[in-house]
């Protein structure tokens, strides 16, 4: 009996070891835990901030760019133009950011009312 509970207890830790690491990133999984200690120093929220800052990073770019290529066409007289390149930009960061958010898997329930099928 203490037995069987003692193995039950492991069974259970062991799964929720691989749901654990099924919440990773790819990226931390599948690196040497030596080098996620010397280069993250344990921390995972460290990861996931260099990921969004990378993705980010060339977003920021690219905007710095737009609006000195806006500046430099249109002199600064146009401020609407800026504020729009302002705005789509802040669209795209705001897709691109919605992409690092975790999916979740709907689940399909039948309507109400109905009969079950026999």
């Amino acid at each position: 009996s203490l037995k069987a509970f003692a193995q039950d207890m492991v069974a259970a830790l062991r799964n929720e070891f691989r749901v654990q690491l099924l919440k990773l990133p790819k990226k931390v999984r599948s690196m040497p835990m030596s080098e996620f200690r010397d280069k993250y120093a344990g921390d995972i929220n460290a990861v996931l901030l260099e990921d969004i800052n990378r993705r980010l990073g060339g977003i920021a770019a690219n905007l710095s760019e737009r609006e000195a290529g806006a500046g430099n066409r249109e002199g600064n007289a146009n401020v609407d133009g800026s504020e729009a390149a302002v705005a789509t930009e802040a669209e795209e960061t705001f897709e691109d950011a919605q992409e690092l958010l975790p999916t979740t898997v709907g689940r399909t329930t039948r309507k109400r009312g109905r009969p079950p099928p026999p």
